[in-house]
């Protein structure tokens, strides 16, 4: 649910520190550290000009993030990927995977959120999981796979 959904920089560090248990490396303190103090320069050149005798434009438009950093001083790296230790179903074992952190400045607010990486194998990985733990116990019953076309329930208004 988080995946690819940017917060604000206050909305993010309550997410943090709300599930940082599931967070295995670096550890769930630090990256709320990070989080908490993180600091980033944003500067943007325009440049224009036009020549008046034949009409050309020349525009020039630069936005890079000059400086960046975390902690009393920015003593702390602000880490591009993390990885998590979170059950893919509830109540199932728990999976590594690794999520990219990521952050933007923009209109002079800052974003943050988390890219989950190849979520689909880690889903993958654990279907078989329990598909292996079923057959095991439960050896002689057929395991049949499919999906179930969903319907909302009609309402009695």
């Amino acid at each position: 649910k988080m995946s690819g959904n940017a917060k604000s920089q206050y909305e993010f560090a309550a997410f943090v520190e709300e599930n940082r248990v599931d967070i295995v490396e670096p550890d769930g303190a630090t990256v709320l550290e990070v989080v908490r103090s993180i600091e980033a320069v944003k500067k943007v050149t325009f440049r224009s000009a036009r020549r008046l005798e034949n009409g050309d434009v020349a525009l020039t438009y630069n936005d890079e993030t000059t400086s960046a950093g975390a902690g009393a001083g920015g003593q702390l790296t602000i880490p591009t990927e993390l990885v998590l230790g979170i059950p893919v179903f509830y109540g199932g074992a728990k999976f590594k995977m690794t999520a990219f952190f990521r952050y933007r400045i923009a209109e002079g607010k800052l974003a943050m959120w988390i890219e989950l990486h190849r979520k689909q194998e880690v889903l993958d990985a654990a279907f078989s999981d329990v598909k292996d733990k079923i057959r095991q116990g439960l050896p002689t019953v057929p395991l049949y796979e499919g999906a179930v076309e969903w319907q909302e329930p009609e309402s009695e208004d």
